[in-house]
Formats: C-alpha cells, sequence, structure tokens
C-alpha cells in the first residue's frame, strides 16, 4: 500500500467486501478515498480495512461503522488515492543507501566531468587529507564529454585524498592517483579474468577506469562509517516509502550472510521498512546452506529468494566459464536455492544460461 507510515500492510485480500465480513473489528480503516485495488471485479472502494499486518477488506463509506469500535484508528484521506503499494524487483538497497551519502554525480546532478570535480572539490574542503572520498552516479553517455572521469580529472579535484568514483551500473568504477598507489593497482598489474584495467594507449599505465574490479577494489577501500551508513538507511527508507515502495528485492550478486544479517538487525531495529526479498550471491551459497537457509527462508518481513548467478562478456571474456557455471547451477539447485540468471552483455550468454537447466533441471523438485 503506497504510504509514508510504518505500517506494513498485504493487499492480497482486496477483493473480499467489508460488508461480507460481519463480526470482525480493524485496527486501522482509510476513509474518505479514492482506492484503485486493481482487482477488476472490485476496481473501486471509498474505505479500507487493516487487522494487524493485513488488510481484510474494503468498501464505501457505508461499510464503516460494520467494520469498527471505539479502539478503532481512523484516518481521513481527504480524497487522496490509495493503490497497492510497489515492489522493486530488481534493486540493491545497501549499495544505494551509501550513494545518498556518496557525492551525487548522477545525470540530474552534473552535466559534464567538471561538474564532477567541482562537486569532489567541494566534498574534499570538508574531508580531512588522506581520506576516502567516495562519489557515485555517474553514465559517461550522459556527460558532455561522452567519456569516462579519469584519475587525471579526479586529480584536480582532490590531489591530497583517495577518490572512488562510481559509475551507475556499479560495475565500472574510477580511482585517481592517490587510490590507484593505495589499492596495489599499476601498469604491471595483470587484468583479472573477469575484469579489465583500462590503460593508456602509449605508456600501459591505468587510466584509473577499472571495469569488473569493483568488489576487489572495495576490499582494499576502508567501510564507510557507521554513522554514515546508518543515515544512508535512514534516506533510502524514506526514499522508498515516499515513492510508495513497500516491498524489494535486493538482487546483490555478492550478497552473503553478512548481508542477511545486517537486513535482521534493520528489521528488527524497525529501521528499514519495506518488506525485503534477499538474493544470495552465487559464490556465498555454501555460506547459507551450513545454516540452513535456503530459498523461503525467513519470515513476512525478510525472505531468502533465489541464489544468483551472473555471466558477463561485458569485458571481452566469459565469466564464469561454462563448465564452472554448470557447477554453480548444480550447488545452488541441491542446496535448494532457485536460481536466478543475470547476463551483462549478451552475445552468447543466453544459451550458455539455460545449459545447466536442461542438465539439472529435473534433479529436485524445485524449479
Amino acid at each position: 500500500m503506497a504510504s509514508t507510515r510504518k505500517k506494513k500492510l498485504s493487499m492480497g485480500n482486496l477483493k473480499i467486501k467489508v460488508s461480507d465480513m460481519p463480526g470482525i473489528s480493524a485496527d486501522l480503516i482509510l476513509h474518505n478515498t479514492n482506492i484503485l485495488t486493481l482487482d477488476p471485479k472490485l476496481p473501486d472502494a471509498e474505505m479500507v480495512a487493516v487487522k494487524g499486518n493485513y488488510i481484510i477488506g474494503v468498501g464505501d463509506k457505508n461499510d464503516i461503522s460494520t467494520v469498527s469500535n471505539s479502539s478503532t484508528e481512523m484516518i481521513d484521506c481527504q480524497g487522496l488515492t490509495v493503490i497497492p503499494g510497489f515492489n522493486d524487483s530488481h534493486c540493491h538497497p545497501i549499495s544505494f543507501a551509501l550513494s545518498l551519502v556518496y557525492v551525487d554525480c548522477s545525470p540530474e546532478k552534473v552535466r559534464g566531468i567538471e561538474d564532477i570535480v567541482e562537486k569532489i572539490r567541494q566534498r574534499a574542503k570538508a574531508t580531512s587529507e588522506g581520506e576516502w572520498i567516495r562519489a557515485a552516479g555517474y553514465n559517461e553517455l550522459e556527460l558532455a564529454e561522452k567519456r569516462h572521469p579519469a584519475l587525471r580529472d579526479l586529480d584536480r579535484a582532490a590531489p591530497a585524498n583517495p577518490i572512488i568514483l562510481l559509475k551507475d551500473t556499479g560495475k565500472t568504477c574510477v580511482l585517481n592517483s592517490l587510490a590507484l598507489k593505495m589499492t596495489g593497482i599499476t601498469g604491471e598489474t595483470p587484468d583479472p579474468k573477469a575484469g579489465h584495467i583500462e590503460r593508456d594507449p602509449k605508456r600501459g599505465t591505468p587510466t584509473g577506469v577499472l571495469s569488473g574490479l569493483i568488489d576487489e577494489v572495495r576490499m582494499k577501500v576502508p567501510p564507510v562509517k557507521q554513522g554514515e551508513l546508518r543515515q544512508g538507511i535512514k534516506l533510502a527508507d524514506q526514499f522508498y516509502l515516499a515513492n510508495g515502495i513497500t516491498s524489494v528485492q535486493d538482487v546483490t550478486w555478492s550478497n552473503s550472510l553478512r548481508h542477511w544479517e545486517y537486513y535482521q538487525e534493520l528489521k528488527r531495529d524497525g529501521r528499514f521498512s519495506p518488506r525485503v526479498a534477499v538474493m544470495a550471491g552465487n559464490d556465498n551459497v555454501d555460506e547459507f546452506k551450513q545454516y540452513g537457509l535456503c530459498t523461503g527462508s525467513g519470515n513476512a518481513m525478510l525472505k531468502l529468494s533465489s541464489a544468483k548467478i551472473a555471466l558477463d562478456e561485458s569485458t571481452g571474456c566469459e565469466h564464469p566459464p561454462q563448465e564452472e557455471l554448470n557447477r554453480h547451477a548444480l550447488s545452488a539447485h541441491m542446496a535448494g536455492f532457485q536460481i536466478a540468471r543475470f547476463t551483462l552483455a549478451m552475445c552468447m550468454t543466453f544459451r550458455q544460461h539455460w545449459k545447466p537447466f536442461d542438465m539439472y533441471g529435473t534433479t529436485t523438485p524445485l524449479r
């Protein structure tokens, strides 16, 4: 249900008329509203009744007395429209939360590389020398220069601070000279099997643009301060609720048991309101298996969904190769996980993704 109230409501019973539920008293009634139920059998209503965490029925204004008593909370919506809440089935809530405390370099905020330089320069003024500056959201195709920023650009912004600038896809980042030094990336560093270090064609030195190395880089970058993370989570929660998003699916391919436990903490403390389905990172399936967790584990507010296997050809190489892909699929399948496939750069990838289904699709009843 699209609302900024921190109450989780199920729309599953909207087709039930309040008049068909004698003897039941609601905890909450929204009235004087235009309700779009999305149920063709009962498309419109004027009030909705809630009991516990569930919507128990809808009706017109004459039905209010049927399901209310002296303890029922009444909210006059003053003619506003009420709709079912939105589900964001492909998102990265924790990364999104972090981006809200990073320097915002999204297309809405910057037009070109000079704007990025200036925004980072301003952040540097409030940052101690040597501390990391994090920026995110740029898209080179939306910049006036139609190219990635490079280390030479970031060096001009804050030469005394290591800088990481994330592209909006989350698969590419740009480091300045100090950040490259601190992460140990040099001209002699070989490309990893699933990544690419962009190099100057004449000198062979890194330009600062790294593709497919986000996780490797983050392992060498200090984590954000807890206060910043808490603020980011708060802002993300407000964003989701303000936009009527009442359930999300975190599809981050590196999700581990630690991420699952962090979501449990957020739910326990009431700091993240939307319902959450968490995909398990394929490399971490065994972690979940050791604790008896698989697809469906959890509760109505936090649930484990599929194991995510990503196939990436964007860097010019197939990763993971077919044999490894098959092993990952079987391992997740036998651990009780549904399998979610993600393809980045679609050449041969769809056909490769389907091969494990042909091989193992009937190994267990799980689909």
